[in-house]
């Protein structure tokens, strides 16, 4: 058995793609639901309203730390694929180079 990791970076980038539909789309229309319930509610009146009005702003401050953390999450992978891509590109130019010294000899 071979202790090896095999890493496509095009398998790797298809799913950070799939995962940007979560800060890029998910959460923003998870903000804009919440802002439509805000508008919604706009007529209640008292400390019930105040109270709600201070959990949506917690909960929409939370909403923006999560796609925060999303995106730096999806940069580091961009990163990775990245490395992974110029790593392989390097061992594949060791390997013809030693194939070429190789037959020349």
């Amino acid at each position: 058995m071979s202790l090896e990791i095999k890493v496509n970076p095009d398998a790797v980038n298809s799913l950070v793609e799939k995962a940007r539909n979560v800060p890029n789309k998910r959460i923003d229309l998870a903000i804009k639901k919440l802002d439509d319930l805000e508008d919604t509610l706009s007529s209640w009146k008292g400390e019930g309203k105040s109270a709600h009005d201070d959990v949506c702003a917690d909960l929409k401050s939370s909403f923006a730390d999560a796609k925060n953390l999303m995106n730096g999450i999806l940069a580091a992978f961009d990163k990775a694929i990245d490395d992974f891509s110029d790593l392989d590109e390097e061992i594949s130019s060791k390997f013809e180079k030693a194939v070429n010294h190789y037959i020349s000899n």
